[in-house]
């Protein structure tokens, strides 16, 4: 006896939805797994931050002394990274400095600009 087309459809949707779950199990699974929430990662980006806050302070006063108004920023200078940093603490902190410095850099630039 012939297959019913129908059936043939109905088992190709079955397919079609088994793959479809299991892709979205594997992708939810590896979105929950985030290295930002590292204790490594959060130290790396205190720190970072830290630094790239004074960096970005001492930037601005610099700039703004030489150029006043003019609207120029220096370009963000890459943080200095040692040999003994783990890749998580390295990522972390290079995010935190960069981060920080913009904040730091405006921060002075206004004080500076309000004098």
């Amino acid at each position: 006896m012939k297959k019913q087309p129908l059936e043939r459809i109905k088992k190709k949707i079955c397919v079609l939805l088994l793959i479809s779950v299991i892709m979205s199990t594997t992708v939810t699974a590896v979105n929950a797994v985030s290295f930002k929430n590292d204790p490594g990662y959060q130290r790396g980006y205190q720190a970072g931050a830290k630094d790239g806050y004074r960096v970005g302070y001492d930037g601005g006063n610099q700039d703004c002394n030489r150029y006043r108004k003019n609207s120029v920023i220096t370009r963000i200078p890459n943080p200095v990274n040692e040999a003994g940093w783990g890749k998580l603490y390295k990522d972390g902190y290079n995010s935190g400095f960069k981060d920080s410095y913009i904040v730091g850099y405006n921060k002075a630039r206004f004080k500076c600009i309000q004098k």
